[in-house]
């Protein structure tokens, strides 16, 4: 999701993403992940904050003297780094030099520019200061459920979206969880209706209860269900809308959410 990357101009929200030595090089149990998170050139993607810049006023905070003459030092080293690429005309090692160069002007740029948080992409939810994954709490949450209910609930039949919310705190994500349950596949919904057993409705109905009634609680009390980060705060049994790209839609899920909440109170 990260892998096409496009630099953002001043006022210009994105997401936000960072490289130094005081970040982590990967996963060490996940190199998938470590892929799925890291850039080619070492930048951590997954912060899932998003925010702008502007740069500072002409003369509002003067860079020192140390810090112009390193970047015009730096900028000497890379035009003379060009020259000698253009002159050996080899285009892989040209390619790999801007590269370089783009990611060093990057860092110093930043280290002049203004940043404004804004907020987070629906994808991550922050918990005590770390970040989870929506999508692994939605898969977790399939996997659980299937497990609970064997024999009752096939994989096909379960669809998860996770989103975050500020709900309990203005400092803290609750992890907000719909589940869309989907019967089998009949004959046609008029000839499914007809074979359809009154035992059978009632054993369905019963199985959509059970989870919205008691999932929450067998999952807070028993840890060897669900990850501690995995744990949903709120869970709501339910249609999950779509955007045109058949993705779950957040803004809708939100709405869902915020309109539950209300009944509830």
């Amino acid at each position: 999701a990260f892998r096409s990357q496009v630099r953002c101009e001043a006022g210009e929200p994105g997401l936000l993403i960072c490289r130094g030595k005081n970040c982590m090089r990967g996963y060490t149990a996940s190199a998938e992940t470590s892929r799925d998170l890291f850039s080619s050139d070492g930048w951590y993607l997954g912060l899932g904050d998003v925010c702008f810049f502007l740069r500072p006023l002409e003369n509002d905070g003067q860079v020192d003297g140390d810090e112009e003459q390193e970047e015009r030092r730096e900028d000497e080293k890379e035009n003379r780094d060009e020259r000698e690429e253009k002159e050996t005309g080899e285009k892989e090692e040209k390619e790999t030099g801007e590269k370089e160069k783009e990611s060093r002007l990057d860092a110093g740029r930043a280290r002049h520019l203004d940043y404004y948080w804004v907020t987070r992409s629906a994808d991550v939810v922050i918990k005590g200061g770390a970040n989870y994954s929506c999508a692994q709490i939605s898969d977790d949450i399939k996997n659980c459920l299937l497990r609970l209910y064997e024999g009752k609930l096939a994989k096909t039949q379960i669809s998860v979206a996770t989103i975050s919310m500020k709900i309990q705190s203005e400092h803290e994500d609750s992890c907000c969880v719909t589940v869309e349950l989907t019967r089998r596949p009949g004959l046609g919904e008029e000839q499914d209706k007809q074979q359809e057993t009154e035992r059978e409705a009632d054993a369905w109905h019963a199985l959509i209860s059970d989870i919205n009634d008691n999932f929450l609680s067998r999952v807070r009390k028993d840890s060897s269900l669900l990850p501690k980060a995995s744990v949903p705060d709120y869970i709501r049994i339910g249609k999950i809308p779509t955007n045109f790209k058949g993705l779950p839609d957040s803004s809708a899920l939100k709405k869902s959410f915020a309109e539950l909440l209300k009944n509830d109170d």
